[in-house]
């Protein structure tokens, strides 16, 4: 038998190859076999062992590393990436200095659906909500009304600092996050950007900070497919009481659930699982329960359904579950829908968005005519759905700015976030066209829409833009379309007479479209990150205000080289 000494220096050895993601292999010797792809260099090693499908490596790890950890500070042997064990061999290891606290290892664990992991991690104190509560803060103070425009920037130092946490930028927001639209709102979505009917001109994305969607732990298991890993959760008691009940208003202190960007429910739906849905609402989860802490874009997990809910609208964009049935361009879902309240009901976003307008909405920035100056000015909105724009971005490896999302700005500077005289114009954007099959389904959805009101024809929004300054500012223009609503009633008024808040009618852009020459450049896209810019200047304003009261305080340095 070998003694204690050798078998402490082989666990030691383990703990060093944990630390590398490598494995044990099927005799007594160690073999590296692979780096687990998708996990930064620099991930802690628990998270590491934690997505290793051999449980005897994290057991080890946890059991071992405290000890691995303090020998290498006295032996120097290994120079220490954390300033204690805990967040590089703890249970509680968040997973890297650069992004910390929206990886940890349960999270980790959960996302490689490996329940005895799982199991190890809880056993061995892992905090069942998955992220400590000022991760969730820091996280949920990016998607405040009124406040800084908090860039991705020095995560490391920042997300402890009390000037990063939401209770802490609430104190010094005056006006009430749950308020109508601000005339600043609505002048955001005035010039040099496209902008989602439903949300706000200055778009995050939920998962602006990796996975920061699917926090805390209960979200995450909700997105995968095993029942046991999510029982688990459940057992170790994390906090769910922000979606058992509804609320209007996130409790004073906040809790895990209240500051999550969705809920369980939310993740249940996303991924289509049935079983886990039905698991959520046999333990009590409230189908009704907006996450108050994404305030611009929240939806109920029913809204998320388009089913049944019919009288749900967004708090702060007031945009009814029919427009979002609407964008879908389905005139089946559409009907269905609509047999059971009328579309009457829907009115207008407090965009001035009827539902016309929304069927007429290009998609994305790839549907609008970008080569148009008329066009360009105009038109701001669109009807996509996703965060991301991936039909948008799938041709590019990099996005322009990390927390920032503009699909005008993605489409015109391709290669470089800002333009650069010296390195010359992008190139210039490639889209496909829309199927005929796009043109006939929103064909059909406008002519039942127009049946039903025609007097939305001429409806204007905050842009004093008809529907059909929407439908003649596509690249590839519906020609049906085009050739029946101006010829309906009050349709001719709206084509010819209407000059939206630019000074154009859809006439006018019609023929400025139709008459374009594509070009790998054009002048007037020289000021498309003037908003961007616009947008720093507020945050530096607002870290200036925080550094002349903070400095020095909990850690709270604001450093003029993190605004760069």
């Amino acid at each position: 038998m070998r003694d204690q000494v050798e078998i402490d220096e082989l666990l030691e050895e383990e703990v060093v190859l944990a630390r590398s993601s490598l494995v044990v292999d099927d005799k007594h010797g160690l073999e590296k076999l692979h780096w687990f792809p998708g996990l930064p260099y620099d991930t802690a090693a628990s998270i590491r062992a934690a997505a290793n499908p051999d449980p005897n490596i994290l057991r080890t790890l946890l059991k071992y590393g405290k000890k691995y950890y303090l020998k290498s500070q006295l032996d120097m042997s290994t120079i220490p990436r954390y300033a204690d064990w805990h967040n590089e061999y703890g249970p509680n290891a968040l997973n890297s200095i650069y992004f910390p606290g929206h990886t940890s290892a349960l999270l980790q664990a959960i996302r490689s659906q490996l329940p005895n992991n799982v199991a190890i991690l809880l056993q061995a104190g892992a905090d069942p909500d998955g992220v400590p509560l000022n991760c969730m803060s820091y996280n949920a103070a990016g998607f405040l009304r009124f406040g800084p425009h908090l860039s991705v920037g020095d995560i490391g130092q920042s997300i402890t600092a009390p000037c990063y946490q939401r209770e802490h930028l609430l104190k010094r927001i005056e006006r009430p996050q749950m308020s109508e639209l601000t005339r600043k709102e609505i002048e955001d979505r005035f010039e040099d950007c496209t902008a989602r009917f439903w949300s706000e001109a200055s778009f995050r994305r939920l998962s602006q900070l990796p996975h920061g969607d699917a926090v805390p732990a209960v979200v995450e298991a909700a997105q995968g497919a095993s029942i046991d890993i999510l029982d688990q959760i459940f057992a170790a008691n994390p906090d769910c009481s922000f979606w058992i009940s509804t609320s209007s208003e996130i409790p004073s202190p906040a809790t895990p659930s209240s500051l999550a960007l969705a809920t369980p429910l939310h993740s249940a739906v996303w991924s289509r699982n049935e079983k886990m849905l039905a698991c959520l609402l046999s333990r009590g989860f409230d189908p009704n329960v907006m996450p108050l802490a994404a305030i611009t874009r929240c939806i109920t997990p029913a809204m998320s359904t388009i089913v049944y809910y019919l009288s749900l609208r967004t708090p702060i964009y007031n945009v009814h579950i029919l427009h979002f049935t609407v964008a879908r361009l389905s005139l089946a879902l559409l009907q269905q829908i609509s047999s059971d309240v009328s579309l009457s009901h829907a009115g207008k976003t407090a965009l001035g968005h009827t539902l016309l307008h929304i069927a007429c909405l290009p998609l994305d920035e790839r549907y609008i005519q970008m080569n148009s100056e008329q066009i360009y000015r105009s038109i701001h909105e669109i009807r996509s759905f996703s965060e991301l724009d991936s039909e948008t971005l799938a041709s590019h490896e990099h996005e322009p700015h990390d927390d920032y999302v503009d699909g005008r700005n993605i489409l015109l500077n391709q290669q470089y976030p800002i333009f650069n005289p010296e390195t010359g114009f992008p190139p210039r954007f490639k889209s496909p066209l829309p199927s005929s099959s796009y043109f006939t389904s929103q064909t059909a959805v406008i002519k039942h829409l127009f049946e039903e009101n025609p007097e939305a024809v001429s409806a204007t929004d905050i842009h004093s833009n008809t529907p059909l300054h929407y439908l003649a500012s596509h690249r590839a223009v519906n020609t049906e379309s085009l050739r029946w609503l101006p010829h309906q009633q009050s349709g001719e008024h709206a084509w010819t007479k209407i000059r939206n808040r630019y000074g154009f009618t859809a006439h006018d852009l019609y023929e400025s479209g139709q008459n374009v020459v594509e070009r790998p450049e054009q002048t007037f896209w020289h000021d498309g990150n003037a908003r961007y810019r616009k947008e720093r200047e507020e945050e530096e304003m607002w870290r200036r205000r925080e550094e002349e009261e903070m400095w020095g305080t909990n850690g709270c340095r604001l450093m003029d080289q993190s605004m760069k």
